[in-house]
């Protein structure tokens, strides 16, 4: 790769590395400053110091156990309405373009 500052294309080198560059330092501040902000905002409200009561003969904390399934059904209890039909003819009105 030529990065000589004298030739015109070294010179176009040169500041697309340095771009690069920038670009990837400034993604790093910018990255680290928004963890941290959203680190201390997290610790200055509270949230990560709630803790779930302990409930006696509640929900365990192994997810296993505190699965429960509904019924089974047994027979398929889908119940088909019957088909309605219209006691009158319906009829159209306005321009045949509406329809």
């Amino acid at each position: 790769m030529n990065l000589d500052t004298d030739d015109p294309v070294g010179a176009r080198n040169r500041a697309i590395v340095f771009g690069l560059v920038t670009l990837v330092v400034l993604g790093i501040v910018i990255g680290l400053s928004v963890g941290i902000l959203g680190s201390r905002a997290v610790d200055s409200t509270g949230i990560d110091d709630v803790r779930a009561p302990n409930n006696p003969g509640g929900p365990t904390d192994d997810p296993i156990e505190d699965f429960t399934a509904g019924p089974t059904p047994t027979e398929d209890t889908f119940e088909p309405s019957e088909p309605t039909t219209p006691s009158a003819p319906v009829t159209r009105t306005g321009p045949a373009s509406c329809w």
